[in-house]
């Protein structure tokens, strides 16, 4: 069964479903083949071109209309893996687990794990959690980052060299189910970790966040710069209030993967349920993290 995996929500739940369909893929008794599609799809509801009544639709093949699949690949200015051209049969968006039912050799892990980032409970699953990752990094190695992702990276490491670093992610409120984010109990909690530490990373894309990470802070505070929010939203490209442009939303998959990449190369990750924060702890398997305190019990959007 050939099936082409399509990009749907934000960037980081694209890439962690591309890698759960891999472990399907690695299991040859599932005879199943791969392709990757991530175009544009910010003029469609939650990134995905057949999302229906909250449902997500996979569709055979030759259903899909060909100017969808004409659609500039980000794929192959994002990743080296080389494409498959094959005959495909599905186009699917969903993640692996709602066919669990229908993959002759389900992968063992992802019945401990969904293998999203959304569920706050794995990470608290030690040695499952750590087997996700080590699998996980895995696959994340076969993508392979393009030249010019790499390179950026390359360059923005260069804040965090030599230092021993804390990294801190915060989405907005809303990703955590609109669970009223206090910003208070998180600077406290920092400031009561930051004594091992050289600097803090700070990861978000709310500049008022930011802001108050520098002003209690100050100079121990490190961060890329990026093009933030002043209002309490996640990215443009992922919650359906704006349609990019092409080199908008490329731009945005871009300082994501950039954000995840650096906060990787640290020395510890605190933050809450996030297909970024699962990210970043896959793609460096040996990085140590924890949960906010104050969000420990809520899980992610």
């Amino acid at each position: 069964m050939n099936l082409m995996i399509g990009s749907s929500a934000g960037t980081f739940s694209t890439i962690l479903r591309f890698l759960s369909w891999m472990l399907v893929e690695d299991i040859s008794n599932n005879n199943v083949s791969l392709g990757f599609h991530w175009p544009n799809k910010t003029d469609f509801e939650a990134n995905s071109f057949f999302k229906y009544d909250g449902t997500y639709r996979n569709w055979y093949f030759n259903q899909v209309p060909q100017h969808l699949l004409e659609r500039h690949n980000y794929i192959n200015d994002i990743f080296t893996i080389e494409q498959k051209k094959l005959d495909f049969d599905f186009y699917v968006e969903d993640h692996v687990y709602t066919f669990r039912d229908s993959i002759k050799v389900y992968p063992d892990i992802l019945t401990k794990h969904d293998g999203a980032g959304f569920d706050i409970s794995q990470y608290f699953k030690e040695e499952s959690l750590s087997q996700l990752r080590k699998l996980y990094s895995e696959q994340w190695k076969k993508l392979g980052l393009s030249d010019d992702i790499q390179n950026k990276i390359n360059k923005e490491l260069e804040i965090i060299k030599g230092k021993k670093v804390l990294t801190v992610m915060i989405r907005y409120s809303g990703h955590y189910l609109d669970h009223e984010l206090s910003i208070d109990e998180i600077l406290n909690e920092v400031e009561s970790k930051i004594e091992d530490y050289d600097n803090i990373l700070v990861i978000t894309q709310i500049n008022n966040f930011l802001n108050l990470f520098v002003q209690r802070f100050g100079t121990l505070c490190i961060f890329p710069e990026r093009l933030r929010f002043n209002e309490h939203r996640d990215w443009k490209g992922n919650d359906g209030m704006k349609i990019l442009s092409n080199e908008e939303y490329l731009r945005e998959i871009e300082d994501c993967i950039i954000d995840v990449v650096l906060a990787s190369e640290t020395n510890h990750i605190i933050s809450g349920a996030s297909n970024m924060f699962l990210g970043a702890l896959c793609i460096n398997p040996n990085i140590s993290f924890s949960i906010f305190n104050s969000i420990k019990d809520i899980n992610g959007a």
